[in-house]
C-alpha cells in the first residue's frame, strides 16, 4: 500500500516539475515578474497614500466602464409609439431626458406636450 502512494506522489512530483517547465517556455518572464511584484506588495503593504491612490485608480476604472457601457446601451433604439402624458400618436415624437446623467431613461412625448413640460419647468425656476 505505501509503495503505491510513494509512487503516486513521485507521479505528481514530476508532473508538478513538467508544468514548471512547460510554464517557463510558455512565459519565460513570469517568476522575475512575480518576484517583482512580490517585492512591490512588501513596500507598499503600509503605505497608505499609494494605497488611496491604487482605490482612486480602481474607482475612476471602474467609472470610465460604467459610462462605456451606459452608452452602448443608450444606442439601443427606444420604441417611439405614444405620448406619455396624452397618448396620442403623432408623427413627431420628443424623447425628453429628464436627467442627462442616465442617457437611457428618456420620455416619448408629443411636440405640444413637451413644449408644456419645459414650460412649466421655467414657471418653477423663476418662482424660486
Amino acid at each position: 500500500m505505501r509503495k503505491i502512494s510513494k509512487l503516486g506522489r513521485g507521479l505528481s512530483k514530476l508532473g508538478q516539475q513538467t508544468k514548471r517547465t512547460l510554464n517557463k517556455v510558455i512565459d519565460p518572464d513570469k517568476e522575475k515578474r512575480e518576484a517583482r511584484n512580490a517585492k512591490l506588495r512588501k513596500k507598499y503593504a503600509n503605505d497608505v497614500e499609494f494605497r488611496k491612490k491604487c482605490e482612486a485608480r480602481r474607482i475612476a476604472l471602474k467609472e470610465k466602464r460604467k459610462l462605456e457601457r451606459e452608452k452602448k446601451l443608450s444606442k439601443i433604439k427606444i420604441e417611439k409609439t405614444r405620448c406619455f402624458f396624452c397618448c396620442r400618436k403623432d408623427k413627431k415624437i420628443d424623447m425628453h431626458h429628464p436627467d442627462y446623467t442616465k442617457p437611457k431613461f428618456v420620455i416619448p412625448l408629443c411636440r405640444k406636450c413637451h413644449l408644456r413640460l419645459h414650460a412649466l419647468k421655467r414657471m418653477e425656476k423663476e418662482l424660486k
